[in-house]
């Protein structure tokens, strides 16, 4: 009778093993990137198909971030356009759209954005450094410093904004001032990417 007991108390912990085994790997599988990649596309699918979608400014903004993430860049400024035309007077839109066709390369298009942003949210710090990043890469490093300035009027303990201001100040041979705004930067976050690559040029500017 104990020998029957002990072998039915195996073979429930080795099925209680196999049907954790089983949730493990699924669970692995849907964590993997095609996984994961699959169920964005599902989720964005569903949304599209949504009867509210063209008429709701919120999906339409949902989607465009969503296909943004994905690198569908296109199809992100596209809805972004769309949610605009819901809701021409939402400054986040604008300063999303203008984040999409600034990597794309058209800078034009993005400075307008960024423009009408700022003219709506007149505080909008993030819309202010976007300014001054445009700047930054169309080579106005003095521009640049005087968004980034602004946008630290708005929001002190602004890392990327001391990073970029400080970018422009290092392009504008002021190593004291950029070095300045490099510490600033990692005060705010000690680990910020931008921060930390001002960081090694300043390195290499002191050393020699």
């Amino acid at each position: 009778m104990r020998e029957l007991l002990v072998l039915v108390v195996m073979v429930l912990f080795w099925v209680a093993w196999q049907i954790w085994r089983r949730g493990s790997k699924k669970q692995q599988r849907w964590r993997s990137p095609k996984r994961s990649q699959m169920a964005l596309k599902g989720f964005i699918q569903a949304l599209k198909n949504d009867r509210k979608t063209d008429s709701n400014r919120h999906q339409s903004a949902l989607i465009a971030r969503f296909e943004a993430i994905s690198g569908k860049r296109g199809q992100a400024i596209a809805r972004f356009t769309q949610a605009i035309s819901l809701d021409p007077n939402h400054a986040i839109l604008y300063f999303h759209r203008g984040q999409m066709l600034h990597e794309i390369g058209d800078l034009r298009a993005a400075y307008r954005d960024y423009c009408q942003s700022v003219n709506l949210a007149p505080e909008y710090a993030d819309a202010y450094v976007a300014l001054g990043c445009l700047f930054f890469d169309m080579g106005d490093f003095n521009r640049a410093i005087a968004s980034c300035t602004q946008a630290l009027s708005f929001d002190e303990n602004h890392a990327l904004a001391y990073a970029i201001r400080g970018e422009a100040y290092l392009k504008l041979e002021n190593p004291q001032a950029a070095a300045t705004d490099c510490d600033r930067a990692l005060a705010c976050q000690e680990n910020h990417p931008q921060a930390r690559r001002l960081q090694q040029q300043l390195s290499q500017v002191f050393k020699n």
